[in-house]
C-alpha cells in the first residue's frame, strides 16, 4: 500500500510542489512587485520546508506558499505581507472559536461565494500569463491540459505528459513552417 501510495500520491506532489510552490510563485513575485528585492527559490523553499516542519507536529497539514494564493491576495487588494497576517490571524481565531464543529468553520465562506472568489482568481492568473502565449493554438492547449488534469483518471500525469508532446509538436511544426 505504501509504495502505491508514493507512486499515485506523493511523486505527483512532488512536480506540483516545485512548479506550483516555489517556481511559480517567484515567477508571480516577479511580476507583480518588480521593484522589489528578488523573491530566491532557496528562500521560498526554505520557508515552505520550515512551515512544513513546524505544522507537522502541531497536526497541521502540508502547506505551501502558492502562487494562486499571491494573486488572489494581489487581486483582492492586498500589496503587503499584512494582508497574510491578518487573514492568518482571522483563521486561527476562527478555528480556535470553532474547534468542536469544522463544519459551521465551513460554512463561514459559502460555497458559491468561495466559487466566484477562485474563478476570479483564475481569470487573474490567466491574464498574468497572456503574453506567454505564442498563439490561441498554445491557449487552447494549455485549457485542454488544465481540464485533462481536473477532471481525468491520472489527469496530472496525462496532461503533464500529453501537454509535453503536444507543445514539442506544435514547435516543431512552426519550426518546419519557417525554415526554408
Amino acid at each position: 500500500e505504501f509504495s502505491s501510495a508514493a507512486l499515485l500520491l506523493a511523486l505527483p506532489q512532488i512536480a506540483l510542489s516545485l512548479g506550483n510552490s516555489v517556481l511559480a510563485t517567484r515567477q508571480v513575485v516577479a511580476d507583480f512587485f518588480p521593484e522589489r528585492q528578488p523573491l530566491t527559490v532557496q528562500r521560498i523553499g526554505t520557508t515552505y520546508g520550515l512551515m512544513n516542519l513546524v505544522a507537522a507536529p502541531l497536526g497541521g497539514l502540508p502547506v505551501c506558499h502558492g502562487s494562486g494564493g499571491i494573486v488572489g491576495h494581489y487581486v483582492f487588494g492586498a500589496r503587503t505581507g499584512g494582508s497574510a497576517v491578518i487573514y492568518g490571524s482571522a483563521l486561527l481565531v476562527a478555528g480556535l472559536f470553532l474547534v468542536g464543529d469544522p463544519a459551521a468553520f465551513q460554512r463561514l465562506v459559502p460555497g458559491p461565494v468561495l466559487g466566484v472568489l477562485l474563478f476570479v482568481e483564475a481569470l487573474a492568473v490567466l491574464a498574468l500569463v497572456r503574453d506567454q502565449w505564442p498563439s490561441r493554438t498554445a491557449f487552447a492547449l494549455a485549457i485542454v491540459c488544465g481540464l485533462t488534469a481536473a477532471y481525468a483518471p491520472y489527469g496530472y500525469a496525462l496532461a503533464l505528459i500529453g501537454g509535453t508532446l503536444l507543445s514539442l509538436i506544435l514547435r516543431r511544426s512552426r519550426e518546419i513552417s519557417v525554415s526554408p
